[in-house]
């Protein structure tokens, strides 16, 4: 490990050099020896003017509700640790963690300069609803995967273009829409349960106005739309109406 800090050293505070870096991106474990200090390294950087933006990547083992519990507050208070490191992070990775419904609030409205967000096995207790409304939010970019939420509901995310959903919990759709004017691509990927409903398209997709590229993946279980037919298949639709499909009726 001193040998990451010693490159980390080189890399963010060697002294003498006028040139910045734009962006750092960071793959660390949560509980490595050598968080601190790379972290000090890092906002020193970013206070100085040579790291303009962060991409954060904070993997952590799968575990028990309690365990994901732990890694939520230890998230936390790593963020409240080095919240400028936070208010740079333009990528964040974030994996099995269980925050409460302030502490997510918190986190999300403190990434002003967000616009990557994967959340993999992360929520707010099991079969709870999110609710993003964030009109300043420039996350353009927003992969929830093993989720287990209830419904994820996208209030307000006006630079949201890109937006990949897998293998949800919940037993209606996963997710609804409010003003997402710029969501052009949208990816449904889950295979059905038997207590889970069969999805209405038009219902799921009412809110979205410029969807070019709809990509509905369910491992031959089902869909239902409003014809009654069950699919299974890639959807690719035009903003001006539903363009290629392949279907099993």
């Amino acid at each position: 490990m001193s040998t990451m800090n010693k490159m980390a050293r080189v890399c963010l505070a060697a002294p003498g050099r006028e040139s910045s870096m734009k962006t750092v991106s960071l793959h660390l474990c949560l509980t490595g020896s050598y968080l601190h200090d790379i972290c000090e390294l890092v906002c020193k950087a970013i206070g100085n003017g040579r790291v303009k933006s962060v991409e954060l990547a904070l993997p952590t083992k799968k575990a028990d509700l309690d365990c994901g519990n732990m890694v939520a507050k230890n998230l936390v208070c790593f963020f409240y640790a080095f919240p400028n490191l936070l208010q740079c992070t333009t990528r964040l990775v974030l994996h099995n963690a269980r925050f409460n419904e302030l502490e997510m609030c918190h986190l999300l409205n403190s990434c002003e300069q967000l616009q990557h967000l994967e959340l993999n096995n992360c929520d707010t207790g099991r079969l709870s609803t999110l609710k993003i409304n964030m009109p300043n939010s420039k996350i353009s970019y927003l992969r929830l995967e093993s989720c287990c939420f209830e419904k994820v509901e996208l209030s307000c995310l006006p630079k949201l273009a890109i937006l990949y959903c897998e293998s949800w919990f919940s037993l209606n759709a996963p997710l609804s829409f409010g003003c997402v004017p710029c969501l052009e691509e949208l990816s449904l990927v889950c295979s059905a349960a038997r207590n889970q409903y069969g999805l209405n398209l038009s219902e799921l997709l009412h809110g979205t106005v410029e969807i070019k590229a709809l990509t509905l993946d369910f491992h031959g279980e089902k869909v239902k739309n409003s014809y009654a037919c069950y699919y299974s298949f890639c959807y690719h639709v035009a903003s001006a109406g539903v363009g290629n499909r392949t279907r099993t009726c």
